[in-house]
């Protein structure tokens, strides 16, 4: 039955696999393209859940992972995870979110109901779970459950309640995310067309890094790009009057400096983010910009060759994830 409900969650068109996870660590069934999560992956995830006790979203470049410790107080089933593509994700959310639960709480009745092995004591307050769950599918997440004369039941009950919180909670946040992208992906589209008819190199760089500072709210940004000597990142471009200073006193930092993020970058070729500036051995200070406290170097790749690179600041420790490396 766990294998059939996972294979049906899977053939959803915004779902890209479904894993149900023993308290044991052991799949009990999997569903869909479940070799796109590794082992390793599945088992910090799993872990996370448990740990908080709570449904759990956790944003990945190529889909967004759904983690919801299955149990109760006394019992701890598992863990069921499920990997949701952000193509179709908006028109399909409420539907997947649906079955996610009901896929839970079933999970969980079927348990609770073996152990406690008093088929007739139990079958009232279970009557009325059958009708809240119905209630929930139909989009009423506001269930409320008399109070139930056995321990366990009472239990159960309290968590049957806690989940349609947390569905309410995930279709709320989920929309806001999908709502997010979209609109960051409109701006990015509107910020290309206005690119397109600038022929000026530092017409093109003045225009991305102003537009990516008023449209996202950054607390900073600015553009190196390296010499002709191949030796040192020029300021060409940055916002305010920090920005400004810079570029008119061509403010430079050596490619193969060992204190510098942006110089990290510039000979890795890959995005370096620190989320707290003040406690990283690799941050070289700005005096400019004393209210740095997370910073992200993003290389500018031409032909395989890094030109330069994009330095983006925050004025907030952790202000800059996985999704503004994507953007």
């Amino acid at each position: 039955d766990v294998q059939e409900l996972g294979d049906s969650l899977a053939q959803n068109e915004g779902i890209n696999f479904a894993i149900s996870e023993r308290s044991d660590g052991i799949i009990a069934a999997q569903s869909g393209n479940a070799e796109s999560i590794s082992d390793d992956s599945r088992a910090r995830v799993a872990a996370f859940a448990q740990q908080q006790g709570q449904t759990v979203l956790i944003e990945t470049p190529d889909q967004l992972l759904v983690a919801v410790p299955v149990g109760s107080e006394s019992v701890n089933a598992g863990t069921l995870i499920v990997g949701l593509t952000f193509e179709n994700m908006q028109s399909q959310l409420q539907t997947t979110a649906i079955r996610l639960i009901s896929f839970s709480l079933i999970w969980i009745v079927v348990g609770l109901v073996g152990t406690v092995l008093i088929a007739r004591y139990l079958s009232k307050p279970i009557d009325n779970m059958t009708e809240a769950a119905g209630a929930i599918s139909r989009g009423n997440y506001d269930v409320s459950l008399p109070p139930a004369a056995s321990k366990e039941l009472s239990v159960l009950s309290v968590t049957f309640e806690q989940m349609a919180g947390q569905l309410q909670n995930l279709i709320e946040t989920l929309e806001a995310q999908v709502a997010a992208r979209t609109q960051r992906l409109e701006i990015v589209a509107q910020l290309n067309e206005q690119l397109n008819v600038l022929l000026d190199v530092e017409q093109v760089v003045a225009r991305v890094v102003n537009q990516i500072q008023e449209n996202f709210g950054y607390y900073h940004a600015h553009i190196y790009l390296i010499d002709d000597a191949q030796e040192n990142l020029v300021v060409t471009s940055g916002t305010g009057k920090a920005g400004a200073e810079m570029k008119a006193r061509r403010h430079s930092i050596p490619v193969n400096a060992p204190t510098s993020l942006v110089a990290r970058a510039a000979r890795t070729g890959d995005i370096v983010t620190v989320d707290n500036v003040r406690e990283s051995d690799g941050w070289l200070p700005n005096p400019l910009l004393p209210d740095t406290k997370s910073e992200m170097a993003v290389p500018i790749i031409l032909e395989g060759q890094v030109v330069g690179v994009l330095n983006v600041q925050e004025d907030r420790m952790a202000g800059l994830d996985e999704g503004d490396a994507s953007l």
